[in-house]
């Protein structure tokens, strides 16, 4: 083959090899943008799930010092 079909043939390859990497680097640019999107929901909703519910507030004092009332009722006795 003449010297200049080999020329053409490695001007392509490294064409080709050059386009390659950089559609392999744009898509893996885009992909790890995308990657953060989704992390970032992500983190945005296990952040509200981490968060404790409110609680009612439950009367915290010992049972001697409440109201025979409330003591009756916890026993199921009214």
């Amino acid at each position: 083959m003449p010297w200049w079909i080999w020329l053409v043939l490695v001007l392509f390859m490294l064409t080709m090899l050059v386009g390659g990497g950089a559609y392999a680097c744009i898509r893996g640019y885009h992909a790890f943008k995308d990657a953060i999107k989704v992390g970032g929901r992500m983190s945005k909703r296990f952040e509200a799930m981490s968060e404790p519910l409110p609680q009612p507030k439950e009367n915290t004092s010992p049972f001697f010092t409440r109201p025979l009332f409330c003591i009756s009722c916890r026993q199921g006795l009214n």
